[in-house]
Parts: C-alpha cells; structure tokens; sequence
C-alpha cells in the first residue's frame, strides 16, 4: 500500500509540473501576441500573492520603558527603548515577541 501512495504522489507532481509548463507556455504566447519582452515579470506578477496581514495596536506598559531589539530574543542586541506610555503597531508575532517597524519587544511589556 505504502509503494502505491508514493506512486501517486509521483504521479500527482508530475502533473502539477506539467500544467505549470502548460501555463508558462501560454503566458509565452500571450507575451509574444502582446509584444511584451520582459517575460520573467509578467509570471513573477501573475504568480505572487502576498496575504494581507493583521496588526494591531499596543501600549507599553513597563515603568522604565520598553527595549526593542533587532530579532525576536534576549540573546538580539538593543537597539532603543520605547518610553513607557507608547503606542506600538504589531504586525508579526513569533513566540511571545511582536515586531514593529523599528523592531522586537517583548509581549510581555505591553497591553
């Protein structure tokens, strides 16, 4: 059973690497019915999708401010230090720090 699902799956990529060579081909002939020479960003911009992303607003809530680091960790340097009272926008988290345009804090620091 175990070599008959990896016979699929083999078969299942190379279908998926054919209809890719069937839509890149199009793409080619569309370009070239359209005059367009840079091929290469015309697939780049049919073929990226960047998901939207959620942010949210916080405050810093320690007393002596708020250190911001270059990565998500004690073990990044300090960059700066947000003043207490500050409002942040988070726009990723990854194990209990948030990053901010400027850079890391600690969740644990904010409301």
């Amino acid at each position: 059973m175990q070599k008959q699902n990896i016979v699929n799956k083999r078969i299942e990529l190379e279908n998926i690497e054919e209809v890719t060579k069937i839509l890149l081909r199009r793409q080619e002939q569309q370009a070239k019915i359209n005059g367009i020479e840079n091929l290469n960003l015309i697939i780049a911009e049919t073929t990226i999708k960047v998901p939207a992303t959620k942010t949210r607003k916080v405050k810093v809530i320690a007393t002596k401010g708020l250190n911001w680091r270059k990565g998500a960790g004690l073990n990044f340097a300090v960059v700066k230090a947000y003043n207490y009272g500050a409002t942040l926008e988070i726009i990723e988290e990854s194990n209990g720090w948030g990053r901010t345009a400027d850079g890391w804090v600690c969740l644990d620091y904010v409301k």
